[in-house]
């Protein structure tokens, strides 16, 4: 039978004090608690981190220097990523959690905040350092917060600062798929056709005709578009982090792929080069660009890259000239896959956009047409019609 560790005291708690040996170490631990059971499960754990060389005096950091640490030394982060995650610590963790030591955190405590996060937005960090509301979060978002939170808290079981992940066990609200938003094939003519009088025409058909990102455009350069043979290299996504640029890989590794590109295009393109060559001339010293042979494609008048919002604003003007709906950059992307699963085969559309697979191309556009399923389980019988004109199939 163990030794009994604890001893009551006047006040109907119970004291409890052990020394154990951790790596050689021998440490005192002293609790005061409030039952007798309290004292036999602190014991039980106890004897179990002795026996596998766990942590014993769980760290006192709290969850916000703690945070800070470790984004400030964790590596193969993405400019944008680490952006990303700076922000969701600083808008939703820190202000909420950030004055709580690591040992205090409970998987039942983490529970509440995730609920509470989805429930209301409630955040800390108002004026004064004042408690705010936001607004109900989406299971995305609390999804994408409590991520942030267990990975810190993962690197914390590394450090051995506290003994397991609290936010191992918590239960995230159920994400319900939503409908991708896509143009109908008059819609998307009509955008094609507004692209012949738009100064950045040549991208906007890239995108609505080849599901090219917004950060694929903004990254290519004209030595990834071979205009006599009509290719385009997509190897690289141009992404801002503040006012800085940063060149990255393309967002998946089959996210780098090599299309090709319709005569209309490859014509809009070879126009569009010479405006800009004219542009070099005129703006003189005050050119950014740099060699204009190999510059980016996509550039304001004086050659720096067209900024995310600025490409937002004039991708809105294209689509009021074409007298169409309000559609998103990246729903351009869907209208691709919608439009082109009816003719070509899956795997195929899905090579052309940079997914992953054709089963997840399957997957995420699960609300289009029964065709896009067709597609991918019998392909081997289906025969497609291949498009006309501007829907050149792409390989």
């Amino acid at each position: 039978m163990s030794k009994q560790r604890w001893r009551r005291l006047p006040d109907g708690r119970y004291l409890y004090r052990r020394s154990v040996t951790i790596d050689g170490i021998e440490q005192e631990v002293k609790r005061t608690l409030d039952t007798v059971k309290d004292c036999q499960r602190l014991d039980a754990e106890l004897t179990r981190k002795q026996d596998s060389g766990g942590v014993v005096r769980e760290s006192r950091v709290t969850v916000a220097e703690h945070a800070r640490e470790w984004l400030g030394s964790a590596k193969n982060l993405r400019p944008s990523t680490r952006h990303n995650y700076r922000s969701i610590l600083e808008a939703y963790i820190i202000p909420t959690l950030g004055s709580v030591q690591l040992r205090k955190l409970t998987t039942p405590r983490l529970q509440a905040w995730v609920d509470e996060l989805e429930r209301t937005g409630k955040t800390g960090g108002g004026k004064g350092n004042s408690e705010r509301r936001g607004s109900p979060l989406s299971p995305k978002t609390v999804a994408n917060v409590h991520g942030v939170l267990h990975k810190a808290l993962q690197r914390a079981v590394v450090w051995r600062r506290i003994d397991r992940n609290p936010a191992d066990d918590v239960e995230l609200p159920r994400r319900r798929k939503t409908e991708r938003r896509s143009a109908t094939l008059d819609e998307l003519a009509r955008i094609v056709a507004a692209c012949d009088s738009d100064r950045l025409g040549a991208a906007w058909r890239l995108a609505w005709m080849l599901g090219v990102r917004r950060g694929e455009l903004r990254a290519l350069t004209w030595r990834d578009i071979d205009l006599d043979t009509g290719l385009v290299s997509i190897t690289k996504s141009m992404v801002r982090v503040g006012t800085t640029d940063h060149i990255d890989e393309t967002k998946t590794a089959n996210g780098m792929r090599v299309n090709s590109i319709d005569l209309e295009t490859v014509a809009l393109l070879r126009r569009w080069r010479e405006a800009q060559r004219l542009e070099r001339m005129l703006a003189g010293n005050e050119w950014r660009g740099g060699d204009v042979e190999s510059c980016h494609v996509l550039t304001d008048a004086d050659g720096s890259p067209v900024t995310p919002s600025s490409i937002r604003r004039r991708h809105d003007a294209l689509l009021r000239a074409a007298g169409v709906p309000r559609y998103l950059m990246h729903e351009a992307r869907h209208t691709v896959v919608v439009q082109r699963a009816k003719y070509e085969p899956m795997h195929t559309v899905s090579r052309m956009v940079g997914h992953a697979s054709a089963a997840y191309t399957v997957d995420q556009y699960w609300h289009a047409q029964t065709v896009l399923e067709l597609a991918l389980l019998d392909e081997s019988v289906k025969q497609p019609t291949p498009l006309q004109g501007d829907f050149e199939v792409t390989v």
